[in-house]
């Protein structure tokens, strides 16, 4: 699966958990937060695909649990072999 593919797979995996996920500007990498009661990822949209892939796949293993949540298994071995780059 190439990188566009992976990112907007992940895209669509937040949509259907009701996560909103939003590109802003700043200076921060991203990560989840909440906003009155919506969970939201929140990532700098400055960084590239790599990047963005790896942040959302770092906070999908660390935040949500995923035993009862049907995963393609590519997409599941990208959460899994997720690791913070920075």
């Amino acid at each position: 699966m190439e990188e566009n593919e992976v990112l907007e797979n992940l895209e669509k995996l937040l949509s259907e958990m009701g996560i909103n996920i939003r590109y802003e500007k700043g200076d921060f990498s991203g990560g989840f937060c909440r906003y009155k009661e919506n969970k939201q990822l929140i990532i700098n949209k400055s960084l590239d695909t790599t990047q963005k892939i790896n942040i959302i796949s770092t906070e999908l293993k660390s935040n949500v649990e995923f035993d009862e949540i049907y995963i393609m298994p590519a997409l599941r071995e990208v959460i899994e072999n997720a690791n913070r780059l920075g």
